[in-house]
């Protein structure tokens, strides 16, 4: 007799182990654009001062200044002296100038910060991915496919999404995507408001959240209680969001970045080839809509409201701005890929009691 139970637990290793590897690998490109992409990135966190709006962005830089205040000088000292014999060795000078375009702050004085605060970004990877697994446990309690699964497509798209540019808090903003879905589909409302506050000191494009809390929580609740939750969030978004805009008012930079127009973003999309990309995501998403969990559906207005964001006012290719949605577009993914196969019903992948 097959022992499902011990499979099971293998099969959890594995997706693990995968995990851990292949997020370090999706750690290369991302440094590489949030280093040496010509964009404000780690040179700017966690010591001296960003230009607007990424200055808004606080809740890293606080908590990557407090992990380095944290590290013993006994810890640093090897660590700092092993980097730069790294970076002074005629693989580490090749690899700086073949795929940095500008010098990325790897002198003596900055290298080691350079390195925790990568080292924070793949930890917030690693609970991105955690809280990934759990929120399609939650979303699909009938199989376990679709959270083993989960992490393994998002490790799939991630290296396309990271490649032009990136910054400290955008794992951190998946890991917020995932945790706020996963207590509004808990129905944990309290709890969600005091993270739906802190995900806004993270970014704020916890905007969109309130788009998709409205579509999915309207007539599961009282009303009155809807208005007030649907008032609580607007509420401290625009006192987080307003409170953060009066102290970095004498800031340099632009209050949401770049703007472009729509066709710029269309001729990006062509000239690179990237619509192949996305029409492939946009079929795959769709695929047996009407089977797809109520929570996925009710997502679509965020989904469309964050794209056409996207495409009006984003910096082509700057695919890290559709993060917020990220996580429901993997999962939508996700559950086409398991019903196209019909693996969802397999012994293997049935609820461990």
């Amino acid at each position: 007799m097959v022992n499902h139970f011990s499979i099971k637990r293998l099969l959890l290793a594995l997706v693990i182990a995968y995990s851990l590897i292949s997020s370090a690998y999706v750690m290369v490109p991302f440094a590489i654009g949030a280093t040496g992409s010509g964009y404000t990135g780690l040179d700017s966190y966690p010591y001296g001062t960003p230009s607007r709006p990424m200055v808004y962005r606080v809740l890293m830089p606080m908590v990557m200044k407090a992990a380095l205040h944290l590290v013993p000088d006994a810890v640093e000292r090897p660590v700092k002296a092993q980097l730069i014999s790294w970076r002074d060795s005629d693989e580490g000078k090749a690899f700086v100038k073949k795929y940095f375009l500008r010098k990325p702050p790897l002198d003596d004085g900055q290298i080691f910060e350079s390195a925790a605060v990568l080292c924070v970004c793949y930890v917030t990877l690693l609970m991105f991915l955690g809280m990934l697994y759990m929120l399609a446990r939650a979303m699909f309690p009938e199989s376990t496919s679709y959270a083993l699964l989960a992490p393994f497509v998002a490790l799939q798209v991630l290296p396309i999404l990271t490649v032009n540019n990136g910054y400290i808090y955008d794992f951190s903003e998946l890991f917020f995507s995932c945790l706020l879905t996963w207590l509004m589909l808990k129905g944990r409302y309290c709890v969600y408001l005091i993270a739906f506050a802190i995900a806004t000191l993270n970014k704020e494009t916890t905007l969109f959240m309130i788009v998709f809390f409205a579509a999915y929580v309207f007539r599961k609740v009282p009303f009155r209680q809807y208005r007030n939750l649907m008032l609580a969030q607007c509420v401290l978004y625009v006192a987080i969001k307003g409170a953060l805009m009066l102290y970095f008012a004498s800031y340099p930079g632009e209050l949401i970045g770049p703007k472009v127009t729509v066709a710029g973003n269309l001729h990006y999309l062509w000239q690179w080839g990237d619509y192949k990309f996305l029409l492939f995501a946009l079929a795959l998403m769709a695929y047996r809509w009407t089977q797809k969990p109520a929570v996925l559906r009710a997502g679509l207005p965020m989904l469309l409201v964050h794209w056409g964001i996207y495409f009006a006012i984003c910096v082509p290719g700057e695919y890290r701005d559709l993060y917020w949605s990220l996580p429901a577009m993997l999962l939508l993914m996700t559950h086409s890929l398991v019903s196209g196969v019909d693996i969802a019903k397999h012994p293997l992948f049935s609820p461990v009691k």
